[in-house]
């Protein structure tokens, strides 16, 4: 070879070091979150159903993927932090995502990746959290079933997915997808609702692939790389070991879920091997993207598995604190080691260990099986509770509660502390509540609250079925009952804030102002973060004319809440009350840009003369309508505000001016806006 020929040589081998080092362009990422969705049932319609069949050959899949929590707000956080619920500390639906915690969002936009996010159910609502980092953060709304239940159905969310991913620029687009139809109740169209539960799940599960066809669609139109992982958050019991629904029991029914990843060109087609866990989805992507992994992830990358390769998957840990919160359980978890599966909590009773790919139904416990069994048992049960436990445990606020409640979450919003039951001894109350909970309440509420005073018979220690029935009673409108019910919900749980809450409210409602005080206070001790509880307690005073204890008890509120109307209107009123006429014109400010069709500017006029700021005062008065009949009132204020400002002149032309046209309004003015209503303004009570 001449040297020529080896310099030649060179060079074209260095110009495809450079070519293999060129970073390339950004794949479009694209998560489609199936809640509620169960890996069997998925996977044997998916392999038929002619909408699912051709998304599942043309993707790499494992058989299952393995949730960290059967629950929609904690598996998600840990689907998009790479971290277990005990590290996220969201364990429980209602609760706040931690400003402090990674999210796969934040990093992808911080690569310059165009974010958005459809979801389908209120569980995933902004107010939690989980929309950080997403440029546009769509959600449903009472509106799109036009009921109180706050969520849509795929077919409602996934056009709305697709027209942004259309209109979407040339820089990388990350779009997540959530879809709520298989969470009960299951009512697919085209099938009745007499059908038994299995075929109406299974049509759920349908319905979403029906609707997803288009998504698939337009993906390959667009001739853009993607990667595209449809996902579950959790299953469903469907009867299995008496779990109707999903969140109390971590048995396989509601921790394996779906998980197929289709990128054309880059991950061919077929089954691969081994559990994945929700944890390894955001590193995997992040990895996709180039981009640093999660500090402290306990999420793997699962690259070299969808490639083809070995992967070690490390075990997969799971836990449910429903039960605690619920009904006052020991905490549950589980943790597997190959194909060992073990379930229990902190106490030796009552240990579960299962050959879970021998046994996938989990039928026969192997913890006595021999010594060999019980000292596997043992040595997972001290490895899932070496993890960290919580110091308290978050609850959901109150409006929070009442619309989780609303889609079946029947202990939501209870903050219980953890007794020494089982939550399988809890099985059968907890399948009656659910059942209870999806009756309608306008045609059965008569069968409901006679079904809850049974529970309660049944029950009669566990707090949260006399929340079920103190809120039953009060829909039926007997607040007496209600009453009572509450105090003793209270009594058996002095420390859960939802209860003192509830409480609270009745009474306030009955005009029982004083005895609501107390359980305002505990509220505030047990919740501090729940401001209306500052806000309700400070009407309360208000309302028994303890004026001055009444503006002290608001501040808390008042500090944080710049656009609660509740609040603002309170302190307008307590403030005028209490002589402090600055403080009652700025919080009616405030609530002029809450409710512009309804400011009374005549009112803030006076409030802001009252304080001698009579430069806004003027503006404020000149802002009444000419088409309201205070607005000759007004005239008088301003003229009032005008005398503040030295223009004397002006203020008597403004004052002989009303008196001509309206000696009514004229004399009302001159008493508004005297020397005499200064002085009583500046005068304590």
């Amino acid at each position: 070879m001449t040297l020529n020929c080896l310099k030649w040589l060179v060079f074209l081998v260095f110009l495809q070091l450079i070519a293999a080092c060129k970073p390339s362009r950004p794949v479009d990422m694209i998560v489609v979150s199936l809640d509620t969705t169960r890996a069997d049932r998925f996977a044997e319609i998916a392999t038929s159903d002619p909408d699912w069949a051709p998304l599942w050959a043309e993707s790499a899949h494992f058989a299952a993927a393995a949730s960290p929590t059967p629950l929609t707000l904690p598996a998600h956080t840990s689907l998009f932090s790479a971290k277990n619920p005990n590290v996220t500390g969201v364990r429980n639906n209602g609760v706040r995502v931690p400003e402090s915690l990674p999210l796969l969002a934040d990093r992808l936009k911080a690569r310059g990746y165009q974010t958005a996010a459809f979801v389908s159910a209120y569980p995933l609502d902004r107010e939690f959290g989980l929309s950080r980092g997403f440029d546009v953060y769509d959600q449903a709304t009472s509106a799109d079933r036009g009921t109180t239940i706050e969520e849509r159905p795929a077919r409602a969310t996934v056009p709305r997915a697709i027209d942004w991913l259309n209109q979407a620029g040339a820089d990388p687009a990350f779009l997540f997808v959530h879809l709520f139809d298989a969470h009960a109740p299951y009512l697919p169209d085209g099938i009745s609702e007499q059908a038994d539960t299995a075929a109406r799940y299974d049509g759920e599960i349908r319905a979403m692939g029906q609707a997803l066809a288009p998504l698939f669609a337009t993906l390959k139109a667009r001739q853009r790389p993607f990667v595209l992982v449809v996902v579950g958050d959790h299953g469903e019991g469907l009867g299995d070991h008496g779990e109707y629904d999903h969140g109390l029991l971590l048995y396989d029914s509601t921790l394996l879920v779906p998980m197929l990843w289709w990128a054309p060109k880059m991950f061919a087609p077929g089954p691969r091997p081994g559990l994945p866990r929700l944890i390894d989805l955001t590193p995997t992507l992040l990895e996709l993207a180039g981009a640093a992994p999660i500090e402290a992830s306990e999420g793997i990358s699962l690259l070299p598995a969808l490639r083809g390769q070995d992967l070690a998957i490390p075990p997969a840990y799971a836990e449910s604190y429903y039960g605690t919160q619920a009904y006052g359980t020991l905490p549950l978890r589980s943790l597997r080691d190959h194909d060992l599966k073990w379930i229990g909590t902190s106490a030796l009773a009552e240990q579960e260990l299962y050959d879970w790919s021998a046994d996938p139904r989990e039928q026969n416990n192997l913890v006595d099986a021999d010594a060999t069994q019980t000292a596997n048992a043992d040595r997972l049960q001290i490895a899932a509770f070496e993890r960290p436990e919580p110091t308290a445990l978050a609850g959901p606020d109150s409006e929070a509660s009442r619309k989780l409640q609303s889609l079946g979450y029947v202990g939501a919003g209870s903050t219980a502390t953890s007794g020494n039951q089982h939550p399988n001894e809890l099985i059968q109350i907890h399948a009656r509540l659910t059942a209870l909970q999806e009756l309608d309440r306008q045609t059965h509420l008569s069968e409901a609250v006679t079904e809850a005073e049974a529970l309660v018979s049944a029950a009669p220690n566990l707090p949260h079925i006399r929340v079920v029935l103190a809120d039953l009673q009060e829909q039926a409108g007997n607040s007496a009952a209600a009453l009572q019910t509450w105090q003793v919900a209270v009594a058996l749980r002095p420390d859960d804030a939802q209860s003192h809450f509830r409480l609270a409210t009745l009474l306030l409602r009955l005009g029982q102002d004083e005895a609501s005080i107390p359980h305002w206070q505990a509220v505030q001790a047990l919740d501090p973060g729940r401001l209306v509880a500052y806000t309700n307690h400070a009407v309360a005073l208000a309302n028994l004319q303890r004026w001055e204890q009444a503006w002290t008890a608001l501040q808390p509120a008042l500090a944080k809440v710049s656009t609660d109307d509740g609040t603002l209107d309170a302190a307008a009123l307590i403030a005028a009350q209490t002589h402090r006429p600055a403080d009652a014109a700025a919080a009616l400010l405030r609530l002029a840009t809450l409710r512009p069709a309804h400011v009374d500017w005549l009112k803030i006029g006076r409030l802001q003369w009252l304080a001698g700021d009579a430069k806004n005062a003027l503006a404020s008065f000149e802002r009444v309508p000419s088409s309201q009949g205070a607005k000759d009132v007004a005239e008088m204020g301003a003229a009032a505000a005008l005398e503040q400002l030295g223009r004397t002149s002006d203020a008597d032309a403004r004052r002989q001016a009303v008196q001509t046209r309206n000696p009514r309004a004229h004399a009302a003015g001159l008493q508004w806006f005297s020397k005499q209503a200064l002085q009583e303004s500046a005068t304590p009570d």
